[in-house]
């Protein structure tokens, strides 16, 4: 059920076109290259003095990849098509890894999705330091951009001097910057949920990052076990907003197991867990079930800094996994954060 083009090159769609989509008249076109083949559409805009119209078209996913797409002036398309060479007015094409704006860089790749601090309103990557004239042919043209304040773009960024860093041969994968050659992870939640959180490349509990189940996109987190929230206690999306001041806690004295439900989270090969404080109201004895089966269990653990965390030597990809405490600390278990690692 997509919405109707008009191809330039067909009569019988120009036709249609005075009639449906220019009543006066369409001064414009897109010539599109899609799947190796080239079209020309006719957009429904007209030369109107100094307004400005915004229109689409939407072509067929079936046809391909997008390579290019021109704007051409093309007045009175409708009824006297496109010509033999329309003015072009504006082209657009893919991004390429080896350019950034004007300056080729076939030997030095941009670190994935860097962004220089100031997320999300004002985030700038590698493009718009290029754009914004801060970075200029491998060479910053202002020191002050370098400093780590703007994640240090001479090293995440082609354009900016990357290829004569000390991070021209380290990737980080998307989860961060490259900082003075080693890789500061960015992937913590943000309660905010602007940024979507990033898995490790491995369970090393050096790592530091996590994946915050809160900050996923399409992930519910509820507790399907019946208890209601009890005094200073939230909710479950407490335990996975990424704020430690918040936590999940219910009633006391509960008979039955206390369950922290996630639906619909990122895969994993770990997990950690906050509790309330050490050894007192937090979580002694659990299982973590995928899909309804034990993946994972502990029993009467014991803090030393009120933080539990372990790599499990394989990667679970669930539609559902659940916390369920069997035991706790205190009255009832409060967990500050739940992540998966």
């Amino acid at each position: 059920d997509l919405t109707r083009v008009f191809e330039v090159a067909r009569e019988a769609d120009r036709r249609d076109a005075s009639k449906f989509l220019c009543p006066g008249r369409c001064d414009f076109s897109l010539r599109v290259t899609q799947g190796g083949d080239v079209r020309t559409y006719i957009l429904a805009a007209a030369v109107s003095g100094s307004a400005v119209t915004t229109v689409a078209v939407n072509v067929p996913t079936r046809d391909g990849e997008v390579t290019s797409v021109d704007l051409l002036h093309t007045p009175n398309v409708q009824n006297d098509g496109a010509g033999k060479d329309p003015p072009v007015l504006s082209s657009w094409y893919p991004p390429s890894t080896e350019w950034t704006g004007d300056y080729h860089h076939p030997d030095c790749k941009d670190e994935v999705n860097w962004f220089n601090g100031h997320a999300p309103k004002f985030s700038l990557n590698c493009y718009a330091y290029a754009n914004q004239g801060f970075c200029k042919n491998g060479s910053v043209i202002h020191d002050w951009t370098t400093v780590l304040k703007f994640r240090n773009p001479h090293q995440n960024c082609c354009v900016c001097g990357r290829e004569q860093s000390v991070c021209h041969n380290i990737t980080c994968g998307g989860l961060g910057a490259c900082i003075d050659g080693a890789c500061e992870c960015d992937a913590r939640a943000t309660w905010n949920g602007f940024r979507t959180a990033g898995a490790t490349a491995s369970c090393d509990a050096r790592d530091g990052c996590v994946i915050n189940v809160g900050n996923v996109r399409g992930v519910e987190v509820t507790s399907p076990d019946g208890y209601q929230p009890d005094y200073g206690g939230r909710p479950a999306y407490a335990a996975v907003d990424g704020n430690e001041e918040t936590y999940w806690d219910q009633e006391d004295n509960g008979l039955s197991p206390h369950i922290l439900q996630i639906s619909g989270a990122a895969a994993f090969e770990g997990y950690g867990i906050t509790g309330y404080e050490n050894n007192n109201y937090s979580p002694r004895s659990w299982n973590i079930t995928c899909e309804g089966e034990t993946i994972h269990s502990v029993m009467d653990h014991i803090y030393t800094d009120n933080r539990f965390r372990v790599c499990l030597g394989l990667t679970y990809e669930c539609v559902i996994v659940q916390l369920v405490i069997t035991g706790w600390y205190g009255l009832s278990p409060a967990v500050r954060e739940f992540v998966l690692i």
